[in-house]
């Protein structure tokens, strides 16, 4: 990598949402690309980011890049326009106000059903965040979200120590923001289904929607 070597790295099926058995796991894939220099590491919600990260990668001439293929896409497959020659600059999918969601890869459908749910309950309109990019941060918009936002919430299928998450957390550690971060535990899982282990690690709709309800 110390030399950027254009190579470009699929990463298939890895997080609650893909492989499960003893011999088949990627859960810790995150910490492991996402902290190697010169590395890009990108990851896709819907099969449109996934196909113009893939042209990404195999096109510019300045970085190795590994992208992290879910085993399933978003339900929302808008179509991303989105300029990655642009490193770390993340994608907002709604915007609102005192809350904001970080949801990595097929993890959005679960955030978009929260920010729907506490729109319905609470009349409060959460912003959604897709990241798209796990090796930086986008520091103007976390620095934005500080004038109208109280709470930061991070969601990733993957394990949650040393993820992304905790980098959102580790940025705004001497500010006035509340951050939560979700993923899932330190240990093997195996023969698990995506939702059931999700479940296990606090991550569902009613669960995080009354979390927001009473950190707020």
């Amino acid at each position: 990598m110390s030399n950027n070597s254009t190579a470009t790295m699929l990463v298939l099926s890895p997080g609650a949402y893909g492989m499960n058995s003893d011999t088949h796991l990627a859960l810790c894939d995150i910490q492991m690309f996402a902290h190697i220099p010169n590395l890009i590491y990108l990851a896709p919600s819907t099969k449109s980011e996934y196909k113009n990260m893939l042209k990404f990668a195999t096109t510019q001439k300045n970085h190795p890049v590994g992208i992290r293929v879910p085993a399933e896409f978003s339900k929302i497959d808008t179509c991303d326009n989105t300029d990655y020659t642009i490193y770390n600059k993340n994608k907002i999918v709604l915007n609102g106000n005192t809350v904001a969601i970080f949801a990595i890869g097929k993890m959005m459908d679960m955030a978009l059903d929260i920010a729907k749910k506490v729109k319905q309950e609470k009349n409060l309109d959460i912003t959604v965040i897709n990241p798209l990019f796990l090796t930086g941060l986008d520091e103007t918009l976390l620095n934005d979200l500080k004038k109208n936002h109280k709470l930061v919430i991070t969601l990733e299928d993957g394990e949650l120590m040393g993820g992304y998450g905790q980098n959102i957390s580790s940025f705004y550690g001497t500010s006035d923001i509340l951050v939560k971060n979700f993923g899932i535990s330190k240990k093997f899982h195996t023969d698990f289904t995506a939702e059931d282990l999700l479940k296990e690690n606090g991550m569902s709709v009613e669960n995080i929607s009354n979390i927001i309800e009473n950190m707020l």
